[in-house]
Formats: C-alpha cells, structure tokens, sequence
C-alpha cells in the first residue's frame, strides 16, 4: 500500500484534518482581534506621522518664502548636495571599473599569465577587488544619501518660490 493510500484514504487522516481545520479557526479568530488592533494602531501611527510631516514641511516652506537670505542658504546647500552626490557616483563607478581590473588581473595570475608574480598577483587582486567594492558601494550609499538631501531641498525651494494659490492665501 502506498502513503497516500494509507494516509488520504484513511478515516484517521480525516479526522484528525478536520480537527486541525477547527483548531486553527478558533486560533484564527482570537489572533484576528489582535491584528485588527495592530493594524489600527499602525495606520494611526503612519496617519499622524505623515501629518506631522506635512505641517513640518508647509512651515518650512513658509520661512523660506519670507526670508530670501534662507533660501539662498538652502540652495547653496542643496547644490553641495548634488555635486557631492555627482563626485560619489564618479567614485562608485570607478571602485567598479578597479574591481572589475581586478578580476581581470585574478583570471590572468590563475591561468599563469603573470608568469612568476602569479601568485602575489592573485592575492593582490583579490584585496584590491574587496577593497574597491567596498569603496562602490560606499560611494553608491553616499549618492543615493545626497540626492534625497537635495531634492527634499529642491522641493522645498520649488514650493517657497511658487507663487501661492487663492487657497493658499486665504488660509
């Protein structure tokens, strides 16, 4: 007899089923009113969190439309921003192109191509690689870090130099 004649086909494989089915429902049902609260909490949570964030961001988009000598400040420091972000994704592509040099320099050493420095080379090539991609995705970080800093700048200096709406004049 095979296992699933002696298992499906057996009136204790379907009971014991049915009862798992019921356990897990009742389980089911008392854990539902947990999560349904988490859940609330949560959305609450993100609801608040993302108001605060609006008001945040309105305020300072008001202190910048008063004060010209702020908003050159601010544009000063979100163009550092996107040149520092330029210059780290010069450094990740050239941690990249080392790295890849590397690999090349480790295939060469292992064929035997270096001759008698084969086996410094594979050694040397092998921390270059590590340390290079190290220094790419260090540099990729730092990018991605300086790009958000300037486009929450950028934003921000969008909306102050935007001229207002009615609805926002009369708020």
């Amino acid at each position: 007899m095979s296992l699933a004649q002696s298992t499906i086909f057996s009136p204790t494989w379907w009971v014991s089923s049915a009862v798992g089915v019921v356990i897990l429902g009742l389980f089911g049902m008392y854990i539902k009113d947990g999560l349904d609260r988490l859940a609330k909490g949560a959305w609450g949570k993100w609801t608040r969190r993302s108001k605060a964030a609006r008001e945040l961001f309105e305020a300072q988009v008001e202190v910048l439309r008063t004060d010209a000598d702020l908003r050159e400040l601010c544009f000063q420091s979100e163009m550092r921003a996107r040149h520092r972000a330029t210059l780290s994704t010069i450094q990740s592509v050239a941690g990249v192109l080392i790295m890849f040099m590397a690999v090349v320099a480790n295939f060469a050493a292992k064929h035997g191509a270096l001759g008698e420095f084969s086996a410094l080379a594979v050694v040397g090539s092998r921390i270059l690689g590590t340390a290079a991609g190290l220094m790419a995705v260090m540099a990729i970080v730092s990018a991605i870090v300086a790009l958000a800093r300037s486009a929450s700048m950028a934003e921000r200096l969008y909306v102050a130099q935007s001229p207002r709406t009615d609805d926002q004049r009369n708020a």
